[in-house]
């Protein structure tokens, strides 16, 4: 029996997630989603029912469980495109459908396991659940979930109206993943002419709080902390501490809620707190958890850990 860990490669938590798994007798095989594209060979032969990776065959049918970083599926090698790491020389079309080719490989990879009875966390659809990020938003208040007043538009006109109506806002992407930027009105200038749609969202006041779910279950919740004044995790790239976060019995209803509204059997859930009154930012398929298990805030290593195992038996 084997666990696959999938996705961009973050050492301190593939490592501790596959030594968990090791340790409850399954063996754990990490395929770094960062190593494609490339020269390196990578086989999903339907006919044998069989994954190859580096020379190393795996039969679909012992792959038990997968667990997938959804948000690193080849968006750092999108990323390096466009900071210049791949040659201007390079024909652009060919390179973004060389991504789409290998993306789809791997999405192909999470449906065969899913269809032979394996486990695929955070879940399947996960990965169409962050692409289309404003219909989550949409998704979320329908459920009656408190969520920041939010706005996507490629009209110049519509977004500075927005932004002049709150003190703060965050202009993400619309689809997939990227930077977040915090905008005021001296701002304004960025977005002008736009000529791609933006997300903004009111970066309403409160302490950012990241809360982690698994089947239903409420894992366990901390506070970002950073000397930064006016630091937000999803506006700097600082490095916070994590610190327990004491969180009203409301407002983890509201978390367990939010992941039963996604796709997801596994999800972090970002929160803005301010005293009594919370708001659901996002939910993210396959979050990161590393910096409050390190803290000893949350064991969320453990807990994926026996699932996997446990749909593995």
């Amino acid at each position: 029996m084997t666990v696959l860990l999938v996705g961009n490669y973050f050492g301190h938590e593939f490592d501790a997630l596959a030594t968990a798994v090791r340790e409850r007798g399954t063996e754990a095989v990490t395929v770094d989603t960062d190593e494609w594209p490339s020269e390196r060979p990578l086989t999903l032969d339907p006919g044998a029912g069989s994954l190859t990776v580096d020379g190393t065959t795996l039969s679909v049918d012992d792959v038990t469980g997968v667990f997938v970083r959804h948000n690193g599926l080849f968006v750092p090698a999108i990323r390096d495109y466009t900071d210049g790491v791949v040659s201007e020389d390079d024909n652009p079309y060919a390179a973004l459908t060389q991504l789409r080719e290998y993306r789809g490989l791997f999405r192909s990879l999470l449906r065969t396991v899913d269809a032979a009875g394996g486990t695929v966390f955070p879940g399947l659809d996960g990965l169409r659940w962050q692409e289309t990020s404003v219909a989550a938003c949409c998704r979320l208040g329908e459920a009656g979930l408190p969520v920041p007043p939010s706005l996507a538009t490629s009209d110049t006109a519509a977004a500075r109206a927005f932004l002049e109506r709150h003190e703060r806002v965050v202009c993400k992407p619309v689809a997939e993943f990227g930077g977040v930027k915090a905008l005021t009105a001296a701002d304004a200038d960025v977005l002008e002419g736009l000529t791609t749609p933006v997300f903004l969202q009111a970066l309403v006041p409160g302490d950012d709080v990241r809360c982690y779910v698994l089947d239903g279950e409420f894992l366990g919740a901390f506070e970002y902390v950073s000397d930064v004044e006016g630091f937000s995790f999803k506006t700097g790239d600082e490095h916070p501490d994590a610190v327990p976060a004491d969180l009203s019995a409301a407002a983890v209803a509201d978390v367990r809620e939010a992941v039963a509204v996604s796709p997801m059997r596994y999800a972090a859930v970002d929160l803005r707190v301010d005293g009594g009154d919370h708001t659901v930012l996002e939910v993210n398929a396959g979050g990161r958890f590393a910096l409050a298990d390190r803290s000893g805030v949350t064991d969320v290593t453990d807990a994926l850990a026996d699932a996997l195992v446990s749909d593995a038996g």
